[in-house]
């Protein structure tokens, strides 16, 4: 999975990481800590699932309002850049 590391009595465990930011799972908790900068939200898994529906959602309709500014997921360049 991820690297490990212990914070505030929990031990959490890296399960994907970016340089946006990163997300890890304690089990003594049952929560997730989503970093982002140096912003940290603790969420449940449900939350977490919300969220990421909602950015998908968010991403899918920027698309569609501004197709100039999307940027390939695969790539990370906008349709511009690939010649």
């Amino acid at each position: 999975m991820g690297e490990s590391a212990a914070t505030g009595g929990c031990e959490h465990i890296t399960l994907a990481k970016s340089k946006t930011g990163q997300v890890a799972y304690c089990a003594e908790c049952e929560s997730l800590v989503l970093s982002v900068g140096f912003i940290s939200l603790r969420l449940t898994t449900e939350a977490l699932e919300g969220l990421s529906a909602l950015l998908q959602s968010a991403t899918t309709n920027l698309r569609n309002f501004m197709p100039e500014q999307a940027v390939d997921t695969h790539t990370g360049q906008r349709p511009s850049e690939m010649h």
